[in-house]
């Protein structure tokens, strides 16, 4: 059987520096780089959703500053 091979994902091709790859910020720009790669449209329908939720959620400046400080999400 032949061995599946796939292209490797480069040191930071993310762009996810820091203390992002310990926050869910960073894992969600891990996930978008993978769509991207995929298709733009994809990658743009999940930026939407995401930033969609954040909004949703993010109603008062001290739940912004707690999703900030626990994701890492840049509110």
């Amino acid at each position: 059987m032949a061995k599946l091979t796939y292209p490797l994902i480069h040191r930071d091709p993310a762009n996810v520096t820091g203390n992002e790859r310990k926050r869910l910020y960073g894992a969600l720009k891990v996930v978008g780089y993978l769509l991207k790669q995929v298709s733009e449209n994809r990658v743009a329908d999940y930026e939407k959703e995401v930033e969609e939720l954040i909004n949703k959620y993010a109603t008062t400046p001290a739940i912004k500053a707690v999703l900030h400080q626990s994701s890492g999400f840049p509110i």
